[in-house]
């Protein structure tokens, strides 16, 4: 079952994470306390830490069961990772959904948030010390500081004031990136190609 092999870790990846050491290591002193009790650090039976599927064949045929019943497939990883998840956390559809967002978050998502493209938004995590989508986007939202993040959210903020023609100074970074979602030119044209209109509103509601 390819979708399910055991994960590996090349050496390049290993090699990465040496380079970023000490980033990393600062960034969960300055992140302890961001991500208790999250479902994207939950200790999972079948999935490893970065988020590939481990089990087998049978035992995935066995937990699939309810989750084909209910009208789902399983044909992608997203599939495959709905039926681990309903079974480790109990069929318990928010949680489900709320981890699924989590894991499969994306850095074409984060760059949406803070106008830059995937591949500057990834570039600009491993600055920070951060290799997963969600996590820096929990970062950047909150109120903790950092040099990379500082420059995000300015160039952000002055962006946002220059095309809305509104003054931000007292906005705070989750509202910032709010509003840079949903103003993104990248994310605009995306949903342009998908036969979407959008109109997002000048600020966000109270």
């Amino acid at each position: 079952m390819n979708c399910l092999k055991k994960a590996w870790k090349p050496l390049i990846v290993f090699m990465l994470f040496l380079c970023f050491y000490p980033s990393y290591s600062q960034a969960v002193d300055r992140t302890e306390g961001l991500f208790q009790n999250t479902l994207i650090d939950k200790e999972y039976e079948y999935l490893d830490e970065e988020f590939k599927i481990e089990i087998s064949e049978e035992d995935f045929d066995r937990i699939k069961v309810s989750h084909l019943e209910n009208g789902g497939e399983t044909k992608d990883y997203v599939d495959s990772l709905i039926v681990i998840l309903n079974y480790e956390l109990n069929q318990e559809f928010l949680a489900v959904n709320k981890a699924l967002l989590q894991i499969t978050y994306s850095w074409d998502r984060v760059g949406y948030h803070i106008w830059k493209s995937a591949e500057e938004s990834k570039d600009l995590a491993a600055q920070a010390g951060f290799f997963h989508p969600w996590r820096f986007q929990k970062y950047i939202e909150s109120d903790l500081e950092g040099d990379v993040k500082h420059d995000i959210i300015e160039e952000l903020r002055y962006g946002l004031e220059q095309k809305l023609d509104l003054f931000l100074k007292d906005a705070n970074n989750e509202e910032l990136t709010k509003l840079g979602f949903l103003h993104s030119e990248r994310r605009a044209q995306k949903l342009k190609e998908m036969g979407l209109e959008h109109h997002p509103p000048l600020q966000l509601k109270n």
